[in-house]
């Protein structure tokens, strides 16, 4: 489709959100993401206190 051809041919991403985050991490984009930890997974993943803003690229940060 148009959307995943604009997608994949962009040379940064920004994506707001957490399920975003969960979509699409580990895509091999160079993807930046938005979103605050609400959930004490991502507190653990990212080593954050709760309710912290993440602001982190995917190529710089292990988001397995």
């Amino acid at each position: 489709t148009e959307s995943l051809e604009l997608i994949n041919n962009a040379d940064v991403i920004v994506s707001k959100g957490m399920g975003n985050f969960e979509t699409l991490k580990g895509a091999g984009l160079n993807i930046y993401y938005m979103f605050m930890c609400k959930c004490d997974k991502f507190c653990e993943m990212f080593n954050a206190p709760k309710y912290s803003y993440m602001f982190l690229n995917e190529k710089r940060v292990n988001v397995n």
